[in-house]
């Protein structure tokens, strides 16, 4: 198993943050190589269900992500189905206009034969896309809003 853990401080509150965060039509634009997003069933407590397509390397992979556990504005715990299963956990915490946003995966490449050098690559490949994930959602939610000084 494989477990990729990052942190970053964002100048928006727990709320904005957590609210925007769950919706997955709004990764299109901040998640490196996220394809598509389709399929989006909103669940009780506003999470939500969805296929989705990425492109990791040379590799295309389709997947289904379920929302396994969600605490309003404290954390998401998101199962990722098909490719190489995963377990995301998106937690919560600050005061005010500042949000810490911890993201946890956790992933075990499916082939045993290949499975070490393959999740060595792989956690290379994520811990990247991740750091930029981060970043760019920092980026999005601290932007000035359009019509406000």
């Amino acid at each position: 198993m494989c477990v990729i853990r990052r942190s970053i401080t964002i100048g928006a509150p727990v709320p904005k943050v957590f609210g925007w965060l769950t919706h997955p039509e709004h990764l299109l634009g901040v998640w490196p190589g996220l394809v598509s997003v389709a399929n989006v069933t909103a669940l009780p407590g506003g999470a939500h269900e969805y296929d989705w397509t990425r492109k990791i390397g040379a590799w295309k992979a389709h997947g289904h992500a379920d929302a396994m556990r969600v605490q309003t504005d404290r954390a998401v715990v998101v199962h990722n189905q098909a490719g190489v299963p995963s377990t995301w956990r998106w937690t919560y915490a600050g005061a005010g206009d500042r949000t810490e946003l911890t993201v946890e995966l956790d992933f075990t490449f499916p082939l045993q034969s290949v499975r070490r050098v393959a999740e060595a690559i792989l956690a290379r490949i994520e811990a990247r896309d991740l750091d930029a994930l981060l970043e760019n959602v920092k980026a999005r939610l601290e932007a000035p809003t359009p019509g406000r000084a």
